[in-house]
């Protein structure tokens, strides 16, 4: 598992393109270096934020709703 662990690290670390992962506590649990340049946001600050506060604004409350539905498996097109 740590072997997988640490591939996974090594190739999103070096990935050109951003990478975020949360999980069901609703925040960001891994942030690479991409996501951090592209966010303006330290490694630290990302892992504080959840998904939907990336977001502008006026759409946080619309993909906060679709995100907490998809972590209970669901899908807009179910409701």
């Amino acid at each position: 598992m740590k072997k997988n662990k640490d591939n996974f690290r090594l190739y999103a670390d070096s990935a050109p393109f951003v990478t975020l992962i949360y999980d069901d506590s609703k925040k960001w649990i891994y942030a690479n270096k991409e996501a951090q340049a592209f966010t303006g946001f330290t490694e630290e600050k990302l892992l504080t934020q959840s998904f939907w506060e990336l977001v502008a604004p006026k759409y946080q409350q619309l993909i906060k709703e679709r995100g907490l539905s998809r972590l209970k498996g669901e899908w807009p097109q179910d409701k």
